[in-house]
C-alpha cells in the first residue's frame, strides 16, 4: 500500500500543475517606464519697431522732427513718400541755383490749438546747406484742398528761381481771412514778396503765368451763411496781385454781381469817383431796379430801400450841377418823388446854396450845414443819416455817408 502512495504522489503533483496552466513558468513582465516628452525652448516673440512717420506731428517742434526723418529715409533731391501718405505735398526745384534739387513742403500738423481747420507748416529744404528752414511755424498754413492745390515752387519773380507759394489762414468766428505767402530766395535768407493784405473766406486762389508775368488771383470776401445777421450784406470779388516793385501787389479788384441793392449802390458811388458824368447810367439802375434784396437787420424793421432810391435821386442833382448844368429839374424830382423826407430836407437846402453861392459847391456846402446842425425838433441829420445807413458791422460805418452824401 506504501508504494501505491508514493506512485500516487507525483501524479497529484502534476496534476495540480495542469490545473493552474501547465508548461514553464512565465518571467514577470517589466514595469512599463512613463514617457518624458522632450519640449524646445520658445522663440521670444519678435517685437515690431514703432513706424515715427506713422502718426502726424501735434507741434511745429514735432513737424520739424518728423520731416527731418523722412528725408532721412529717402534720396537726395526725392521728395519722401511719407509726406505725400500724410496729407501733405512736397515739389522739388533749385531755389538756389545749385544742381541738387532744393525741397518745398507742405505738412500738416494735427493741433487742437490751430487757428485753422486744416493746420500745417511750410519747410524749405536746401540741398547745398542740407538745412530744413520752417515758415508758419504758429501752424497757420493751409493744408486743406484749395491749400495744397495753391502751394507751389516755380519761378514768381523772373529770376529763374523757384518760390514757395502757399495760403495762411486766420481763422475765427465769421470764417477764416487768407493770405498768399510768397517766398523768395534772394542768396542769403528767405523773404516774403507777398501781397500784404488778406481776404475773408476765399474760395478760390491761383496763378496765371509764370516768371515775373505771374498773376495771382484770389477769389472772397463775402461772409457766410452762419454769420451773424447784424454783419450786414457782404459780397465776393476777384482780386488780382501782380508783381511791382519786387513785390506782389492790387493789380484790379472786380466785385461779384450785385445780390443787394446796397451793392448797386456800391457799384455807381465807384463810377462816380471815376467818372461823375459817367455814373448816371449806375444811379438810374438803382433808382427802377426791384430786383436786388433789401437787406434789414430784423424782419420788422423799417424798409431801407427809400433811403437808397432817394440818395441816387439826390446824386443825379448833384451830378448835373457839377458838370455844370441846371440841376433844377433834378431837385425838383427828388422832392416829388423821394420817400425818404431826408433828401427832401437836402434837396431843399442844396437848391438854396446853389442859387445864393452858385455852383456845386454852393450846393454841398449848404446841404452839409443841414445835416451838421440840430433842427428845431430836437432831430440831428447827422446821427439820422449815420443810422439810416448803417449796414452791419461788415461795411463802412453809417457816419461815413455824412460827408459821403455831398462830396463837394
Amino acid at each position: 500500500m506504501k508504494w501505491i502512495v508514493l506512485w500516487l504522489l507525483p501524479a497529484i503533483f502534476l496534476g495540480a500543475s495542469a490545473c493552474r496552466g501547465g508548461g514553464d513558468p512565465k518571467p514577470p513582465s517589466p514595469t512599463p517606464e512613463t514617457a518624458t516628452a522632450t519640449v524646445a525652448p520658445a522663440t521670444p516673440t519678435a517685437t515690431a519697431t514703432p513706424d515715427p512717420l506713422a502718426t502726424l506731428p501735434e507741434t511745429a517742434a514735432a513737424a520739424m522732427d518728423w520731416v527731418k526723418k523722412a528725408i532721412a529715409t529717402s534720396a537726395a533731391g526725392v521728395c519722401p513718400g511719407p509726406i505725400v501718405k500724410a496729407g501733405g505735398a512736397c515739389v522739388a526745384a533749385s531755389a538756389s541755383g545749385s544742381s541738387s534739387p532744393d525741397l518745398a513742403i507742405l505738412m500738416p500738423v494735427k493741433s487742437r490749438a490751430a487757428v485753422s481747420p486744416a493746420p500745417a507748416i511750410v519747410f524749405a529744404w536746401s540741398a547745398s546747406q542740407q538745412k530744413l528752414t520752417p515758415f508758419s511755424e504758429d501752424l497757420t498754413a493751409d493744408a486743406a484742398p484749395l491749400g495744397s492745390g495753391f502751394f507751389s515752387f516755380e519761378d514768381r519773380t523772373g529770376d529763374g528761381l523757384a518760390d514757395i507759394a502757399y495760403l495762411q489762414n486766420v481763422c475765427g468766428a465769421t470764417g477764416c481771412n487768407s493770405r498768399a505767402v510768397v517766398l523768395s530766395w534772394d542768396g542769403t535768407a528767405w523773404r516774403d514778396v507777398g501781397p500784404g493784405d488778406s481776404i475773408a473766406n476765399v474760395d478760390a486762389a491761383a496763378w496765371e503765368g509764370a516768371g515775373a508775368s505771374s498773376e495771382l488771383t484770389m477769389h472772397g470776401g463775402k461772409l457766410p451763411p452762419t454769420a451773424p445777421p447784424e454783419s450786414g450784406p457782404t459780397r465776393a470779388s476777384k482780386t488780382t496781385y501782380t508783381l511791382s516793385g519786387g513785390r506782389f501787389r492790387v493789380d484790379d479788384v472786380v466785385k461779384d454781381p450785385p445780390e443787394y441793392l446796397y451793392h448797386a449802390v456800391e457799384d455807381a458811388d465807384d463810377a462816380f469817383a471815376a467818372d461823375p458824368g459817367g455814373s448816371r447810367a449806375a444811379y438810374e439802375k438803382v433808382i427802377a431796379n426791384t430786383d436786388l434784396k433789401d437787406w434789414k437787420l430784423k424782419p420788422g424793421d423799417a424798409d431801407r430801400r427809400p433811403s437808397l432810391v432817394g440818395y441816387a435821386m439826390f446824386r443825379l442833382a448833384v451830378i448835373d450841377a457839377a458838370l455844370g448844368r441846371d440841376p433844377t429839374a433834378a431837385l425838383d424830382r427828388v422832392i416829388r418823388e423821394s420817400k425818404e423826407p431826408l433828401f427832401v430836407y437836402l434837396a431843399e437846402s442844396f437848391r438854396n446854396g446853389f442859387q445864393a453861392r452858385g455852383g456845386v459847391v454852393g450846393g454841398c456846402a449848404e446841404a452839409n450845414l443841414y445835416l451838421r446842425t440840430p433842427q428845431g425838433s430836437g432831430t440831428d441829420p447827422g446821427g439820422y443819416v449815420a443810422q439810416l445807413f448803417n449796414y452791419g458791422y461788415a461795411n463802412p460805418p453809417g457816419s461815413r455817408w455824412i460827408t459821403r452824401l455831398c462830396p463837394y
